[in-house]
């Protein structure tokens, strides 16, 4: 399956191609704003460099939050677009559940509860705990 994830959630613009469960290219630029300039400009490197024609993709993700409105809507909507051209499936993925299969796949073993955190600005921040790992190698949602 080739999968193309977008995320536009914080202060990246960050795309991924994967294949048959693994990374094949991807580029990430930091920036708070601009989203919508560079984002098919990174989409367009990280086909060309996989070799990869967009009719050929399967998925096409997107960051759904939390983080920056704008972003957000930049990122679902180039996602949308993209998967209706292409016949692909669109989905969208929470950033805090990105993060916890992250942390899970860092340590799948570990018995440990997992906190994904990130920063909301003003002194806040977005909190999401799951469990320790359930038995099918997925975090448990707690929340």
């Amino acid at each position: 399956m080739t999968l193309l994830v977008l995320d536009t959630a914080q202060g990246l613009c960050t795309v991924a191609l994967g294949r048959d469960g693994r990374v094949v290219a991807s580029r990430s630029e930091p920036m708070t704003r601009g989203h919508q300039e560079r984002l098919p400009v990174l989409v367009e490197a990280v086909l060309a460099e996989a070799g990869i024609p967009a009719s050929a993709l399967k998925v096409v993700a997107a960051t759904r939050g939390p983080g920056s409105f704008t972003g957000l809507r930049v990122g679902l909507a180039f996602a949308q677009g993209l998967a209706a051209a292409t016949g692909a499936r669109p989905i969208g993925l929470s950033s805090l559940d990105a993060l916890a299969v992250q942390a899970h796949l860092a340590a799948p073993d570990s018995p440990s509860p997992i906190a994904a955190v990130m920063d909301a600005r003003r002194g806040q921040v977005y909190l999401a705990l799951w469990g320790a790992a359930g038995g099918s190698g997925e975090a448990d949602p707690a929340l």
